[in-house]
């Protein structure tokens, strides 16, 4: 699986962590019903989101996202987190996320390279 960091057009310093689109793959959106201790929600889905809510911060936070991945280790944050101490590395939302979505470590250190590139 590939990832990519986007910038978020909106703010001046918004990133997001999202799956890269393959040749003729189309992004979708839509809504889902989620029940939480008897209330019922209503969340919007992405196609690219690598979890089930955007892995999403500030520059700053993501160049922590791409160190903790290069030394194999864990870094949080209000909206984004990673844990690469394993093979399969794990990213969520501590805010949004109720389970975190799982890539492989050679993606994660593309993307970790790709950041420290591109924002440090």
């Amino acid at each position: 699986m590939k990832l990519e960091l986007r910038k978020d057009d909106a703010t001046d310093d918004w990133w997001v962590i999202t799956r890269a689109l393959g040749l003729g793959e189309v992004r979708e959106f839509g809504i889902e019903r989620r029940e939480y201790a008897g209330y019922v929600a209503h969340a919007l889905t992405d196609s690219a989101r690598i979890c089930d809510a955007d892995v999403e911060g500030y520059a700053e936070e993501m160049v922590a996202i791409a160190q903790a991945i290069q030394r194999r280790g864990v870094a949080q944050f209000k909206r984004c987190a990673v844990d690469a101490r394993e093979d399969r590395v794990k990213f969520w939302s501590p805010r949004n996320s109720r389970k975190p979505g799982h890539v492989p470590f050679e993606s994660a250190a593309v993307l970790a390279a790709q950041i420290m590139e591109q924002l440090a």
